[in-house]
């Protein structure tokens, strides 16, 4: 799917979609907190593979995504349905509501309570 983005992927992500998808960069992990700070990162799709732990890569890619207020999908599922909303948005004759799709969650069987602070 090209929409005229710049995707960077680690080595992993790299090796596995560079075949399929072309004109991907290969961005070592090390560099990327380095790339979001500078602001040439304006999505993150990453996804934890041990939890918690901030020794790892992809907890300091997470973080800094975060504190440099980028959205950070961590669900490859989501980021599936995320890119479609993007290219939806894109092109303005394919947009429509999440409940005519039969395997979207429906919002509207659910009640959420306010929380009162």
């Amino acid at each position: 799917m090209d929409m005229g983005y710049n995707i960077y992927a680690t080595e992993g992500t790299y090796s596995y979609l560079s075949p399929k998808l072309n004109g991907i960069k290969l961005l070592p992990k090390k560099k990327v907190p380095m790339y979001i700070q500078d602001g040439m990162i304006d999505m993150v799709i990453n996804t934890p593979t041990n939890g918690q732990n901030p020794l790892t890569d992809g907890f300091l890619i997470r973080r800094t995504a975060m504190e440099f207020d980028i959205p950070c999908i961590t669900c490859l599922s989501t980021a599936a349905w995320a890119l479609k909303a993007i290219k939806g948005i894109r092109d303005k004759n394919n947009i429509r509501p999440l409940n005519t799709n039969s395997n979207v969650f429906n919002l509207k069987s659910h009640t959420y309570n306010k929380i009162e602070r």
